[in-house]
């Protein structure tokens, strides 16, 4: 097996050069790294030369990680493909057999990047608050990003605090998404949504700038179908729009793209957009002050770069690949630590049956101790931080297998902080411990829960799935916030579905208080 191993990622070493330059003239991803593929399109390059000043195409063109191990091929994707008996399983009492999850370990470890272009030919006659007169340049493009991030003019392009540095960063998410894959869209899961008209399909990722946050949503017209992908939109078509957002570029005729050049390259590719993405006042004070439900999936740019993030079960009607979990290496994935062997996990993409808001989950199992690095908040100020839970205390297996855990918190580097005492996660929302039966929603909340959200499927009246309020605090913009989650009994689940961080202007206003959405 070990021979089978050494051959096996050797095959995986050059399998990329080999696929990319095979359907390079179909259009599939072009076999160069990001700031190479930006050079060959004439239309980008202003973006291409703010790359290169900031020194962000020395990032750019990170690919595989050369310290990561060797995958044993039993761990492997392939070895399911191939019907392995000795392809490893996640069998429990409920799911067994053929429903029983398919684990694997990432054969790569793979640095993928998504950039927000816009074309020199849209700059040439670009007018905002910022600027009238178009954006001709570099030395344009450096005056522009000075007048946006006043606080790093002067400062050497090369420095992350500098203006153009900033423009730059916050146009760059550390991970690659397809424009299919910005939010959900497939046709069971937005079956189940309600609420279209009043929430927008949305999701929140990091960027390259440190302590930053973006908004990705899809709106939906009166007919169902989507009418774009829109970055820091806020508001829907049907309610009040307060920032209509930028729009993604979506048709292949937007890019007019020379013969032979994609969008799409080896680690990542680029959008066209219209208009600059801002981190600006404007952004973080009044778009950004939202309730961010924040899904797990999203919270490590390794889950999205092995492809963990994204899949529907029975979408191919093969379950050796529709069942396919991830699992990770210590050491190996950002923004999460965890204890050794004793703590278990699993990104996976549920089928739409199951209780899981749009069908995504992250399983924590074993005698778990793990911690995720938050998303920035835009502004200073009071924050209340949930979490959602599925007891599944009426189902065939009880909540026997869910436990008590404590929550702690801590800012950048300083000690962890306990969010109160732990939490029985066994516990649904009759029990009298929660609230009852009969508690109404305002009661509920003195009680620290939240019922689900009920723009999805029936969760919003589901007893047994709710969000926990973990705790209200004044969190900084400008540090990073770790949640930890510490099991306090002996090989237990918690089925993680998301995370909510909210500001006190959305939770506390009672004028206008916060929708069941």
């Amino acid at each position: 097996m070990r021979i089978v191993s050494i051959v096996f990622s050797f095959l995986l070493a050059i399998m990329p050069s080999v696929l990319f330059s095979q359907n390079q003239q179909s259009g599939s991803p072009n076999n160069v790294y990001l700031p190479g593929l930006l050079k060959q399109n004439p239309n980008a390059s202003i973006f291409y030369n703010a790359l290169l000043a900031t020194g962000l195409s020395d990032t750019l063109v990170q690919y595989l990680d050369p310290n990561y191990p060797v995958i044993e091929y039993e761990w492997t994707r392939q070895a399911h493909l191939d019907g392995s008996p000795q392809a490893h399983y996640n069998e429990t009492a409920y799911e067994t057999g053929e429903n029983a999850d398919r684990i694997v370990y990432p054969e790569r470890r793979e640095f993928k990047y998504t950039m927000f272009v816009i074309p020199d030919t849209a700059l040439a006659n670009y007018s905002d608050n910022y600027c009238t007169s178009g954006i001709h340049n570099l030395d344009d493009l450096r005056e522009y990003a000075e007048k946006v991030y006043p606080e790093g003019a002067g400062l050497a392009d090369t420095a992350r605090a500098s203006s153009l540095n900033k423009l730059l960063s916050y146009h760059i998410l550390p991970f690659w998404l397809s424009y299919d894959q910005f939010n959900t869209r497939q046709n069971k899961i937005i079956d189940l949504r309600k609420n279209l008209d009043e929430l927008d399909v949305e999701d929140f990722f990091e960027t390259l700038l440190p302590h930053s946050i973006m908004r990705i949503s899809t709106p939906y017209d009166d007919s169902g179908k989507p009418i774009g992908i829109y970055i820091n939109r806020k508001g829907t078509t049907h309610t009040r729009l307060e920032d209509e957002g930028i729009r993604i570029a979506q048709d292949a005729s937007e890019y007019n793209l020379p013969d032979g050049i994609t969008n799409i390259c080896i680690n990542g590719g680029y959008h066209y957009i219209d208009k600059f993405v801002l981190y600006d006042a404007k952004t973080r004070n009044v778009t950004l002050n939202t309730r961010m439900r924040v899904m797990t999936s999203t919270l490590s740019p390794d889950f999205i770069n092995s492809g963990a993030r994204g899949r529907l079960n029975g979408a191919t009607g093969n379950k050796a690949i529709d069942k396919i979990v991830y699992t990770y290496k210590p050491g190996f994935c950002k923004n999460v630590d965890w204890t050794g062997d004793a703590t278990l996990f699993f990104v996976r993409y549920r089928d739409n049956t199951f209780s899981t808001y749009y069908g995504e989950e992250m399983t924590i199992r074993g005698c778990f101790d793990i911690t995720f690095r938050l998303p920035a908040v835009p502004t200073d100020g009071f924050y209340q931080i949930r979490t959602s839970n599925s007891s599944l205390g009426g189902s065939s297996v009880s909540a026997a297998d869910r436990g008590g855990v404590l929550f702690y918190l801590r800012k950048d580097a300083n000690d962890f902080i306990p969010c109160g005492i732990p939490v029985d996660l066994t516990l649904n929302l009759d029990d009298p411990e929660v609230g009852g039966p009969d508690i109404d929603d305002g009661l509920l909340r003195e009680h620290g829960y939240m019922r689900g959200p009920d723009s999805y499927s029936s969760l919003g009246n589901d007893r047994y799935y709710y969000r926990k309020i973990i705790c209200e605090q004044y969190l900084e913009a400008d540090s990073y916030y770790y949640l930890r989650l510490r099991l306090i009994v002996d090989d237990k689940v918690f089925p993680f579905n998301f995370i909510e961080i909210v500001p006190s202007s959305v939770y506390s206003d009672e004028n206008n208080p916060e929708d069941s959405h």
